[in-house]
């Protein structure tokens, strides 16, 4: 094609050549369908009506709180509203897209020419992106890896700003509807015969599936008219939500709980055997991976904020590449005040309701496919939930700790008891073993390759002080077990088999190395690592609170786990 068009500069003749040879044109749009990182003539090809590219719609909502950026919740506006991304945590809702014009390069130049977008095959949606230059002069994703390129990203303009659709002016930026969109001939100025790609990037704006085509247009007397066109790109972009599966625990909260004073709230009495779970419609895409990871999240957390880190783990192992299914799996924890007091009957609570609900996460487990590989992976006090429901006999292949908020006694009763424990124990003994209702050995011969991911100097497990107070997990098992608890021992010291009373005896899985016992790797996450998790507050959750440039070694990792 480049020999056909070559030196031809009258827009007649680029015109005549284009209709002539249109079956030879080198001209089209291109995405990652197969998301290894590579764009090859593999994702043209596997890229069809029946198995389009499917992307988010951008509908969270992520702001700056000091030095730090967030995801708003609940959502008070959404950020593919705005002609740029709001912020380099935003990057993540973006994703590539290229553009090849073959030999057309300098009849664009020369203003004969003009390339531009359009939807086809809608069948009644309507669906909308908006088109960004990518910044990774290599084409790559150095927006979702680099600090330096997505800063540079995060101040971009959506490129159609400055462009027309045919026929009327294009207030928002937004590529949707029937119209066709005219690219700026300036993203195309640095093309050459020997570099003819130009890499975007795009966001999903309006939900709706189709094809997104490349158009060949000639502009005469101020008006564009269509003159070719190349092979388009499928895609489905949907909310977020029907991207993973979600499942619920039952019984929850007020039905099924005793009210007790502020700021305990309710304390669970249902046997453990009464736990089951609701799960909502999830349709799996056609081109699944056979593999399940199931995200159990942390304590003190309201749902919509556990929704929200499960999105956040979505899409960061979705770029990594990540084709099984995600499931979230959320149980109902207290949620209480947690500046200035360390909330303590609030935590023992959600520990003494982790526990319960394990049995719920392993009759869920069972209704996955057999022939499907399945792994777990969890936060904190989630940690409580997945023990539990192992220790009820659940099976997976890799089970993931995130900062474990569990007693690492728990996973090998041989662990010593460590001085700091030593003078709580002198003034008051506690039982130590499971079989006692303390935590040595109350997981022993489980069915899963435990990776124990810990952070040495978490705020929530090991260092962290509230007014100038210890306020972690440690200092909560020496001073409020085995005590009771100000109105709640009744049903925390209950007669529930699988809960636990005493302090343990040596610190938790979250900030400890060494362990043993049926953990079977460990994986430093704390500073002066690759991951660099600090002390901070923050930082308990920093795989959700960090930017996803900061995060991508992390992911990385489970995503090895997860595949």
């Amino acid at each position: 094609n480049s020999q056909v068009l070559s030196g031809v500069s009258n827009s007649q003749g680029v015109e005549a050549r284009i209709i002539a040879s249109q079956s030879v044109i080198s001209a089209w749009l291109r995405v990652d369908q197969n998301r290894d990182g590579r764009m090859t003539t593999s994702d043209i090809l596997t890229n069809t009506a029946e198995k389009p590219f499917r992307f988010w719609s951008n509908d969270d909502d992520d702001y700056v709180v000091g030095t730090e950026t967030k995801d708003r919740v609940p959502v008070q506006f959404a950020d593919w509203k705005n002609r740029q991304p709001d912020t380099v945590r935003d990057l993540e809702d973006f994703t590539r897209l290229q553009l090849y014009i073959g030999g057309l390069h300098e009849a664009i130049k020369a203003g004969n020419l003009y390339i531009g977008l359009k939807w086809t095959d809608t069948n009644s949606t309507n669906p909308g992106v908006r088109i960004f230059r990518n910044l990774d002069s290599t084409g790559r994703t150095g927006f979702l890896t680099d600090t330096d390129i997505a800063n540079n990203q995060s101040n971009q303009t959506c490129i159609l700003d400055a462009s027309l659709p045919v026929g009327s002016v294009n207030q928002t930026g937004v590529v949707t509807g029937g119209g066709a969109y005219v690219l700026p001939s300036s993203l195309f100025s640095d093309l050459t015969a020997a570099t003819p790609s130009t890499h975007l990037l795009f966001e999903g704006c309006i939900t709706g599936k189709g094809q997104l085509k490349l158009i060949i247009l000639k502009k005469e007397n101020g008006n564009y008219t269509e003159i070719g066109e190349g092979p388009g790109v499928w895609l489905d972009i949907k909310n977020i939500r029907d991207l993973y599966a979600r499942v619920r625990v039952t019984p929850e909260d007020a039905d099924e709980l005793v009210a007790l004073p502020l700021p305990y709230r309710n304390a669970a009495t249902f046997d453990e055997n009464q736990s089951n779970y609701q799960a909502e419609a999830f349709t799996a895409p056609s081109n699944e991976e056979k593999k399940v990871l199931i995200f159990v999240h942390g304590s003190n957390e309201q749902e919509p904020e556990s929704r929200n880190r499960a999105e956040t783990m979505y899409k960061r192992l979705w770029h990594q590449g990540y084709k099984g299914r995600l499931v979230f799996f959320h149980w109902d924890t207290l949620v209480g005040y947690m500046d200035g007091e360390y909330p303590v009957g609030q935590y023992n609570m959600n520990e003494y309701v982790a526990l319960k609900y394990g049995p719920a996460l392993k009759k869920y487990r069972a209704t996955l496919p057999t022939n499907y590989t399945v792994n777990v992976i969890s936060h904190s006090l989630g940690n409580g939930v997945v023990g539990s429901a192992l220790k009820a006999g659940m099976t997976v292949n890799n089970y993931i700790m995130m900062q474990a908020a569990f007693s690492a006694k728990s996973y090998n009763a041989s662990l010593p008891t460590l001085p700091r424990f030593q003078a709580a124990e002198s003034l008051k003994a506690t039982p130590d073993l499971a079989a006692d209702r303390g935590y040595g050995g109350y997981l022993q011969g489980v069915q899963a390759n435990i990776i124990n991911m810990f952070n040495p100097v978490d705020f929530a497990l090991a260092t962290g002080t509230v007014a100038g107070l210890e306020a972690n997990w440690e200092k909560n098992q020496i001073d409020y077990k085995p005590d009771d608890p100000p109105g709640i021992g009744q049903y925390y010291y209950g007669t529930y088999s699988q809960g636990t009373v005493s302090y343990t005896l040596n610190g938790t899985m979250g900030a400890l190395a060494g362990v043993g016992g049926v953990v079977s790797e460990e994986v430093n996450i704390g500073e002066g690592t690759i991951y660099n998790f600090d002390r901070s507050r923050s930082d308990h959750s920093a795989e959700f609170n960090r930017n996803v440039q900061q995060t991508d070694a992390f992911y990385r990792f489970v995503f090895e786990k997860a595949r």
